[in-house]
């Protein structure tokens, strides 16, 4: 999946009235773990 932007408001709202967003996969499928080396080598754990 691909990010194109992320755009972060704050406001108070009531719990029901909260915006809703579209998500992607589930939640066990979205946590990952990457390490990231300064030679551009990239690992997932």
């Amino acid at each position: 999946t691909t990010v194109l932007g992320v755009n972060i408001e704050y406001a108070s709202c009531h719990t029901g009235s909260l915006p809703v967003s579209i998500n992607f996969q589930c939640w066990a499928a979205r946590k990952a773990t990457v390490r990231i080396y300064n030679d551009e080598k990239v690992e997932y754990l």
